[in-house]
Parts: C-alpha cells; structure tokens; sequence
C-alpha cells in the first residue's frame, strides 16, 4: 500500500526543504525512503497552492517526513517574520525620525513668518494734481510698514 500525503507552501519557503542543489530533499528521500517532489498548483484537485508531494510504503515514514517538512517551512517562515518584524521596526524609527525633522522645519517656518514686517495696503483717495502738489503725506502712497 502507497500513502500519499501533500504539503501546501507559499512563497519562496521551499527553498529550505529543498536545499542547495536538491540536498536538504534529497536526504529526507534517503532517510526515509519517501518519494518527495515540489508539485505546482494544481485547481483541479483542489490545490491551488504549490506544494510537496509525499509518497511512501511505510506510513510511519511518511509521518516522519510530514514532520520534517512541516519543522522545515514553519521555520523558514518564522524567519521570514523575524526579517519582516525588524524592517518593520527600523521604518518605525525613520518615520519618528522624519516626523520630529518636519516638526523642526515647521517651527522654524513659523518662527520667520513671525519675524518678518507686516505691510498693509491702504486705499489711495484720488486728489487733483494741485492738492497732491500742497500736501505731502507719509501716507501718501498708501502702504504701512510695521514689525522689526
């Protein structure tokens, strides 16, 4: 009697049961006398994920292959959470970084706006030439200057 069982992975997780140039799969085949290949997805059985296929005589043997393979993908993936965690954490700090550098620049922004005169444009009243020639005014072109 052959018992077959499949694995379903995701990504490139795999590549840690397969190993360097077939190795690690290789070995798990000698070890247990299982036949064990990398199968694309197959939607008409049902299997829309890639996955392994495990083949043997002995169902003890394939368990312990099922066990190995499982130990294998989980801990590639709990790697590949760890990576994800640490990057995650590293653009955490860029952001608190970036947000307290915007903050800075928006405070100095501020601080010159402050700091600059204010002029206002008042209204020119139309005169005739003769009264603009008798009165001079400070007023006269209309703009107020204030501030430092």
């Amino acid at each position: 009697m052959t018992f077959v069982h499949t694995i379903p992975f995701v990504g490139s997780h795999s590549s840690i049961v397969i190993g360097k140039r077939g190795s690690t799969i290789k070995q798990l085949q000698t070890e247990f006398g299982c036949f064990i290949k990398a199968m694309k997805p197959d939607k008409e059985k049902g299997l829309p994920l890639p996955y392994f296929l495990i083949e043997g005589n002995d169902e003890r043997a394939v368990n312990h292959v099922i066990i190995k393979i499982q130990g294998l993908l989980l801990r590639s993936m709990c790697r590949t959470e760890k990576e994800l965690r640490n990057e995650n954490e590293d653009m955490d700090r860029k952001l608190q970084h970036l947000t307290l550098l915007v903050s800075d620049k928006e405070d100095q922004l501020e601080k010159i706006e402050k700091s600059k005169k204010k002029v206002t444009f008042k209204p020119i009243k139309k005169t005739t030439s003769e009264e603009s020639d008798d009165e001079e005014s400070d007023d006269e072109d209309g703009i107020t200057v204030t501030g430092n």
